[in-house]
C-alpha cells in the first residue's frame, strides 16, 4: 500500500447464500478524499461498506488501513437514519463532534462549517422530525462530515 494511501481495498469479493455480492474490487483512499458511493438497487454499495467498516469479512481479498487509522477518522451516512429524534438539527450534528472526541468549542464551529456544507444552517434549531427526507438525510451526511473534521 502506497504511504499517502488512507487504506486500500485490494481483489476484495463477497457473496451471499442465494445471490452473487461483490467481486473483485479494487480501489485506495487518500487521506482528504471525500467518497460518494452509488449505484443501482443490489449493485452492493451496502456490502462494500459492511466490509470496510468490519462488519462482515470479505470471502476473498484484503481490506487494509494505515497503522495509525482509528475509525473516528472513517465517517459515513448508512441509507436508514440514524437520528435523535429529541434534538434540534445543530445537536444533532454536534452529538456527531462529540462523540469523535472534539471539545466543545472546536465542535459547535465545525458544526456550524458542516451546517453551511449541507446548506442546512436555516434549519439549525428545528426539530428533525419538522424537515423533509432529503434534509435529514443531509443532517446525517453534517453529522458524519464533523466526525472526520480535521482541526
Amino acid at each position: 500500500m502506497p504511504s499517502n494511501t488512507f487504506f486500500s481495498v485490494n481483489d476484495v469479493s463477497y457473496h451471499y447464500k442465494n445471490r452473487r455480492g461483490i467481486e473483485h474490487i479494487n480501489f485506495q483512499i487518500n487521506p482528504g478524499d471525500f467518497v460518494g458511493l452509488i449505484g443501482a438497487n443490489g449493485a452492493g454499495k451496502s456490502t462494500l461498506i459492511n466490509l470496510i467498516t468490519g462488519l462482515i469479512e470479505p470471502h476473498h481479498g484484503s481490506i487494509n488501513f494505515t497503522d495509525d487509522f482509528t475509525f473516528n477518522q472513517l465517517g459515513f451516512s448508512s441509507q436508514t437514519l440514524s437520528i435523535d429524534w429529541y434534538l434540534s438539527v445543530f445537536d444533532n450534528v454536534l452529538m456527531g463532534a462529540l462523540l469523535a472526541g472534539y471539545k466543545m468549542n472546536i465542535a459547535k464551529h465545525l458544526t456550524e462549517e458542516a451546517l453551511k456544507l449541507t446548506e442546512l444552517s436555516k434549519y439549525k434549531n428545528q426539530a428533525v422530525d419538522e424537515l423533509s427526507g432529503g434534509q435529514q438525510q443531509r443532517v446525517q451526511i453534517a453529522r458524519a462530515i464533523v466526525y472526520i473534521a480535521i482541526e
